[in-house]
């Protein structure tokens, strides 16, 4: 969908190296109605994913940005948060490591793992939250029916992907914070 003029967004975004099975990913959702507006999985570079993320986060209002920044998603983060030309709209954490603090993205953790994903499975199970919910995306439901409940929280199966359905779960976790903190441009 196009962008509606005082619409609010969210992008969640879970970077790939583009040489692995794993695809990128990006969810673009309308924060208000929890409608997803625009999809976005493939293989590209580490720039062009920031430069995608900044034109689609720009196209879409200013959009709030979430890039979960393991491994290879910290490069895609500081491409955007670290440059001559920052997107500054984005979630950001301090992060220190040998007396040197700088800002990073979403970090996927077992526990935020845990969180995200456990709040993206009520929105398919709880009837209140999946009325409130538009997906049109294929994908996501195609990666979302070969995800298991398993001892370490839920997951895909061997084989399957989860990266659509990963940058979506970064969307609605994070919409509230977005809903409270957006620089909104539109």
């Amino acid at each position: 969908k196009e962008p509606e003029p005082k619409k609010r967004y969210i992008i969640g975004s879970d970077p790939s190296s583009g040489t692995s099975a794993d695809f990128s990913a990006i969810q673009v959702l309308d924060i208000e109605n929890y409608e997803q507006v625009a999809e976005y999985v493939g293989k590209c570079t580490i720039q062009d994913l920031a430069c995608h993320l900044k034109n689609i986060g720009r196209y879409y209002n200013n959009a709030y940005l979430v890039v979960e920044s393991n491994s290879i998603g910290e490069a895609v983060f500081s491409n955007l948060w670290y440059s001559d030309d920052p997107y500054t709209n984005l979630f950001k954490q301090e992060k220190s490591r040998n007396g040197v603090t700088r800002f990073t993205g979403w970090i996927t953790d077992v526990k935020s793992r845990q969180l995200i994903t456990n709040n993206l499975v009520d929105f398919f199970y709880v009837d209140e939250l999946f009325e409130t919910l538009k997906i049109y995306s294929e994908r996501v439901v195609g990666q979302m029916s070969t995800w298991i409940n398993t001892d370490r929280g839920f997951d895909h199966i061997k084989g399957g992907h989860d990266d659509a359905v990963m940058a979506l779960a970064l969307a609605l976790y994070n919409r509230r914070t977005a809903a409270n903190t957006i620089k909104f441009l539109g």
